[in-house]
């Protein structure tokens, strides 16, 4: 089972993982073209410009779990927080992803004959996106 956790507006690491119900994760590369007049082969930039996006969809538990504190880091001054995500859980060994990332979408969807459940993007911020193990 993944987990994620994302900070609190106070600082305070919160675990969304008992909440969540689906996840994608999605690091990409673009290579912007950098060809010169002149040069008679395409050139692109050597790297490329990483990045990626986290969505995450769950169910909301009031009045403390996942949504409450996104709602909360969504509505603060800046949308920032600093994330961590296992793919594959949080036992020791498993690889982690840490990052600084700004929360660019939440949504609450109130059906008349379902349960209540929320749906959150986050995308980078500054830095890099960093690779561990628990």
């Amino acid at each position: 089972i993944a987990s994620i956790y994302f900070e609190d507006s106070a600082g305070a690491c919160t675990s969304f993982t008992g909440d969540g119900n689906s996840i994608s994760f999605s690091p990409s590369i673009d290579a912007p073209e950098v060809t010169a007049f002149g040069d008679n082969t395409r050139q692109f930039l050597a790297g490329g410009l990483r990045t990626y996006e986290l969505s995450m969809d769950g169910f909301v538990n009031m009045p403390t779990g996942a949504a409450c504190v996104a709602l909360g880091i969504i509505n603060s001054a800046s949308g920032v927080t600093l994330m961590t995500y296992g793919p594959a859980g949080s036992t020791s060994g498993s690889q982690k992803f840490m990052a600084c990332v700004v929360m660019t979408e939440f949504t609450y969807d109130n059906p008349v004959d379902g349960p209540i459940t929320f749906s959150l993007t986050v995308q980078p911020r500054s830095g890099s996106l960093t690779a561990s193990t628990w």
